[in-house]
């Protein structure tokens, strides 16, 4: 049985820190007092003008990465609790998505560090603010008989693991700021996984939380602080790759990095799909590292194809700019989000190709003779200038690929063999995109399918000349019989 294509939208916001040192809180505000403060534009309204955009038409998920408090205070709760709520009942992407669309883990300022506290004392405050916001009954003397596998797969198509990487976290001590993942927690996320049904878990795209990072970065490494990451992380990485999950998302370092985790133990039995980890800057801290960091969070587009085993994670860090190029404080309604980066991958699960490495070419010469007259024709009549395909699953809704289309010219192309425009068709499903030169020098087209098709380049030059190619997209599948 097929398996249909599944698609999700998520705003990852971590390290808001709200409390002393927050960005938007009205009372540091750059001047100080609350007179300068008046009509300081808050976290919330920044966020909801820049995701006034609209509705992708595929789930939207609203992931939290620890660290909302700064001292674990009720009135630094009760600012997150206003967060949450905000963004549960505000459109964001261009509609209302609903608390059950919202999910989050504690950081380490989410914790009571005092020494010597028991589980239990170092996360109430944390417990009863989860309980309070999505009305859960999580007992704070057992943190960990919550839901740790929340299944959405009816209602959106997703799998969220939500990982508590600082309930250890404990003042003098070495765990006062790095994370941990004890055995228990592996076993309870190994079993909530497990109990969902095989083909039920496989078909669902699969998204992580945790706050610290689980993988030694060298650039987020800090002079006497080390690298901060998740004791046990080998085995938490194990255990999420085994089941499949896709992305991984955290904080904690108020840095945004993306990376793949792709290693591939040489006595490993099976093929385990890349996974991407994705770490978030600060949404609304004042700590940031340097040189020339910003506040941040990121866009996350995910699309999973379960029967070609084909994941593509495309990530937008959005920046906060509140100065003026020339470097002048703007006033806070005039600040606002803007793209940094844009990073797009995309990873295909198993074999790719009919076969592994195909049937070795030999030379005859008696045939390559004849035939090359043939092949050399071809850069002649093309003048040097032929279509070529990249397929990778589309990020929009209800499509399964994307296949990008654009003419590479073959070395030693004179200004004069040059195409002056191309007209691109793929039949009268997709219509016809005429690209000229002007715009792009690549004639660039996408197109958006389901099925396999052949696509014409109608290349046009400046001498009036018109020559036709072809190129075929093909449908991936796994070749799993070769």
């Amino acid at each position: 049985m097929a398996h249909p294509t599944q698609q999700v939208v998520i705003v990852h916001l971590s390290d808001i820190h709200f409390g002393s040192g927050h960005r938007f809180d009205p009372l540091e505000a750059e001047g100080g007092g609350p007179g300068v403060a008046a009509g300081r534009t808050t976290l919330l309204e920044s966020l909801l003008k820049d995701l006034d955009l609209p509705d992708p038409e595929c789930p939207v998920l609203i992931c939290l990465t620890g660290d909302l408090t700064t001292i674990n205070s009720d009135q630094e709760y009760r600012r997150a609790e206003e967060l949450v709520h905000g963004l549960a009942t505000n459109p964001v992407l261009g509609r209302v998505r609903g608390i059950e669309s919202i999910f989050a883990i504690p950081g380490n300022h989410d914790v009571d560090y005092t020494p010597g506290l028991d589980m239990r004392a170092r996360l109430r405050n944390w417990m009863d603010f989860e309980n309070r916001v999505w009305g859960t009954n999580v007992r704070p003397e057992k943190p960990f008989d919550g839901v740790l596998v929340h299944d959405l797969v009816d209602s959106k198509g997703v799998i969220v693991v939500r990982v508590n990487s600082a309930a250890y976290v404990e003042r003098a001590t070495k765990e006062e700021k790095r994370g941990v993942v004890d055995e228990a927690q592996l076993e309870a996320l190994d079993q909530q996984l497990r109990h969902i049904p095989k083909t039920r878990r496989e078909s669902a795209i699969r998204i992580a939380l945790v706050h610290h990072h689980p993988i030694l970065i060298p650039q987020l490494a800090e002079p006497g602080r080390g690298y901060d990451a998740i004791q046990n992380s080998g085995q938490l990485l194990t255990l999420l790759r085994r089941h499949g999950v896709h992305v991984v998302l955290h904080g904690h370092k108020h840095d945004p990095h993306i990376f793949a985790e792709d290693s591939r133990p040489g006595f490993a039995q099976a093929y385990r799909q890349p996974m991407i980890v994705a770490a978030g800057g600060s949404a609304g801290s004042r700590e940031l590292p340097p040189p020339n960091r910003r506040n941040s969070y990121n866009l996350v587009w995910v699309k999973w194809h379960p029967d070609a085993q084909q994941t593509r994670v495309s990530i937008e860090t959005r920046a906060l700019i509140t100065h003026s190029p020339e470097n002048d404080l703007l006033p806070s309604k005039r600040w606002h989000w803007e793209s940094l980066l844009r990073d797009d991958r995309h990873f295909v699960g198993g074999r790719n190709s009919p076969k592994n490495g195909g049937t070795p070419s030999r030379w005859n010469a008696a045939q390559f003779e004849g035939e090359e007259i043939v092949r050399k024709g071809e850069y002649g009549r093309l003048r040097l200038n032929f279509p070529v395909v990249e397929v990778r699953p589309s990020l929009i809704p209800d499509q399964a690929y994307e296949a990008v289309l654009w003419i590479e010219p073959h070395p030693g192309r004179t200004p004069s063999q040059i195409p002056k425009e191309v007209t691109w068709c793929a039949g009268p499903k997709f219509g016809t995109v005429v690209v000229q030169r002007e715009e792009d020098e690549r004639f660039c087209v996408r197109f958006d399918y389901w099925g396999g098709f052949l696509a014409q380049a109608r290349i046009a030059f400046e001498d009036g000349e018109v020559e036709f190619a072809h190129i075929y997209a093909r449908l991936p599948t796994g070749y799993e019989n070769g």
